[in-house]
């Protein structure tokens, strides 16, 4: 079991250096249901920040805390829609470049029976 949990971890930190040529963070925020998990929180933070280290960088890794009673998946899609309409958190749409986003999420599954996702395209558009 540990040896799963230590793979986790590792993703995590392998899943932000991937982000690395794209962006150069100063802090990263850590959310969802994993995250209220004190000891994990902890393991991921020493990890991130003993990462960043041995590359001679310094980040801070924080806790996204929840201002409300509603899935991360709803608090972060109010986020975009907040960046979208300008208000605070505008910085953070244009960072992801999200204006510059097209396609769909189907755009890349490759499938014999392709025409029958067509039904779910058109429900998410």
């Amino acid at each position: 079991m540990r040896k799963g949990y230590e793979a986790m971890i590792e993703a995590i930190v392998k899943d932000v250096f991937a982000l690395l040529p794209s962006v150069k963070p100063d802090s990263i925020y850590l959310s969802g249901r994993f995250s209220r998990i004190p000891e994990f929180f902890r393991d991921v933070k020493e990890a991130l920040e003993n990462a960043f280290e041995a590359y001679g960088f310094s980040v801070k890794v924080l806790k996204l805390e929840s201002r409300a009673r509603a899935k991360e998946a709803a608090e972060g899609s109010a986020i975009i829609a907040n960046g979208i309409a300008g208000g605070k958190y505008r910085e953070l749409v244009e960072t992801l470049r999200l204006r510059e986003s097209s396609g769909s999420i189907f755009d890349w599954i490759k499938l014999k029976e392709r025409e029958k996702l067509r039904i779910f395209e058109k429900l998410i558009v």
